[in-house]
């Protein structure tokens, strides 16, 4: 005698807990994008001081090293603060 098929809902009912416990499992893993975007000190002179840093690129999941010079960092900071400080703003009148 044959063994009966298993029934359809006991065949979903394995994929439901298989997802689960693949969507928990990537959820508790560790996010190393955090660890490795932060910057890092290579040189150490006063002027010259060089800031490392993993950044990805717009529609990119590649990250990529980048190496900035302090000051750049800043004048690049200080350009961007000045153009959004020049952004018009509107008050919505509510009446």
């Amino acid at each position: 005698m044959q063994a009966p098929c298993p029934a359809p809902t006991h065949a979903l009912a394995s994929l439901a807990v298989l997802i689960a416990a693949t969507v928990l499992a990537g959820c508790a893993s560790t996010n190393t994008a955090d660890a490795a975007s932060a910057p890092t000190q290579v040189t150490a002179s006063a002027e010259n001081t060089v800031v490392c840093g993993r950044e990805e690129g717009t529609g990119s999941r590649i990250q990529v090293t980048r190496c900035r010079k302090v000051a750049e960092v800043e004048a690049r900071r200080n350009r961007d603060r000045e153009m959004a400080d020049k952004i018009p703003t509107v008050v919505p009148d509510v009446r």
